[in-house]
């Protein structure tokens, strides 16, 4: 199992439109600390590419959502 299954699990579940969770919610989820680097706008990228490095981010778009990430708040609302 990848590192971030167990948000792409979550977030599959989910039925609303608009998911709003803090990076310690997140992190409990995967039973993971996020990196340091996810304090950084980049780490949430909803790019498309294949070619990308930032795998976290399958866990979201496969889900059907995109990370947009509040990071004053350490706060993401995924939205579908």
């Amino acid at each position: 199992m990848a590192k971030y299954d167990p948000l792409y699990d979550f977030l599959d579940r989910q039925t609303a439109s608009e998911i709003i969770m803090s990076f310690g919610e997140i992190e409990r989820i995967i039973n993971s600390h996020l990196p340091k680097y996810s304090n950084k706008r980049e780490w949430w990228g909803n790019e498309i590419s294949n070619s990308s490095r930032h795998v976290q981010k399958y866990a979201w778009m496969n889900a059907g959502f995109r990370a947009e990430p509040d990071l004053a708040k350490n706060i993401v609302v995924f939205r579908r």
